[in-house]
């Protein structure tokens, strides 16, 4: 995953990506690069960006990390959220119709 992540991303790019990250889930936040300032990039390379950003911040400060580790990880079960389909609900049986 780290090559998918560095490749074609310069460093304003890799800035943009995280901050836009941090404002919206992945899938939202490519949609913006996109929109704004007309550049491809996939919410996954959005992902390990924000992942590599995290492991910086844990060395650097710690006491953050875990705040940033809880936003990463809710974002991540967002975007694991939107891929899942959705399970149909049961028919209800109304209390009359029950045997």
């Amino acid at each position: 995953m780290k090559a998918l992540a560095e490749a074609n991303i310069s460093p304003g790019l890799r800035q943009v990506a995280i901050y836009c990250a941090a404002a919206w889930p992945y899938r939202q936040a490519q949609q913006s690069i996109q929109q704004l300032i007309g550049v491809s990039i996939s919410h996954q390379q959005i992902r390990q960006l924000c992942v590599q950003e995290a492991v910086k911040v844990k060395v650097q400060e710690p006491a953050s990390f875990q705040q940033a580790y809880n936003q990463a990880l809710a974002e991540t079960v967002e975007v694991l959220v939107e891929e899942q389909p959705r399970p149909k609900k049961p028919p209800q049986i109304e209390p009359s119709e029950r045997v």
